[in-house]
């Protein structure tokens, strides 16, 4: 329950500090005896909270399978390696194995590995290799589809500069075109068809992942998924575009 409080808290109040949320939730957390699921959410309260080991011990715990529970502890470890461990080798190792066993995407995960390549844009960026930076990028964009608003979309708005550095400035008017004409295409086709079940209802997983993981996602419980999805398609098309009028 205090991860669902601390998301709700964070999408609340987005001025306060991440680890001020986590630890005034602190003493209602129980910590001995957690058994099963639990665990995981266990973990997610230590990654809130910056602690790397207790983090990635527990998510190890779920690592070995292929459900969402699994999915969630391999995009928590790979963060916690390359964040923490300052280990982007060990990531981009990974990166192939959890493609490989997750897709890269799902209509119910707009973040996918999203922060990932965002992580390695930065490292580029720091390292001087801008042209890496911007072909990772695309690659991204490209790759990620429509099925969701994918955060991927984003990334180029937050590389403007490597693009103009590289003398790509063309190639980002290009790619934010695309992308603002997929999530259109999409979102029209969605608001024709209307709502499913299957989005609504979402993947099996377990009650103390669901919890928390649709908070995670934006959604608060107090909207469908099929409007909450809307809503950020346009939110990240309104983005796009006031991004493009500026270049």
């Amino acid at each position: 329950m205090a991860i669902q409080a601390i998301y709700l808290t964070q999408r609340d109040q987005p001025e306060r500090d991440q680890v001020e949320i986590v630890e005034s939730f602190q003493p209602l957390v129980v910590r001995e005896g957690v058994t099963g699921d639990e665990r995981l959410s266990l973990g997610e309260l230590h990654f809130l909270h910056f602690e790397p080991d207790p983090a990635k011990a527990l998510f190890r715990e779920f690592a070995d399978g292929d459900d969402w529970t699994a999915r969630l502890a391999w995009q928590r470890i790979m963060q916690i390696d390359f964040a923490a461990y300052d280990n982007p080798d060990q990531v981009r190792n990974d990166l192939p194995v959890f493609v490989r066993r997750f897709g890269a995407s799902s209509p119910h995960d707009i973040f996918g590995l999203a922060q990932q390549v965002g992580n390695f844009v930065r490292l580029y960026r720091e390292s001087g290799e801008p042209a890496q930076a911007v072909d990772l990028i695309e690659t991204e964009v490209r790759r990620i589809g429509f099925d969701a608003p994918y955060f991927s979309h984003i990334i180029p708005l937050r590389a403007v500069d490597l693009f103009k550095e590289t003398g790509r400035k063309a190639d980002l008017r290009t790619l934010i075109e695309f992308s603002i004409a997929g999530l259109e295409v999409a979102l029209e086709r969605r608001e024709r068809m209307g709502p499913t079940v299957a989005e609504e209802v979402g993947p099996p997983m377990p009650a103390s992942l669901a919890r928390w993981f649709w908070l995670w996602q934006g959604v608060d419980g107090s909207r469908s998924v099929f409007e909450v999805r809307n809503r950020q398609y346009r939110s990240y098309i309104d983005q796009l575009k006031s991004g493009l009028a500026e270049l």
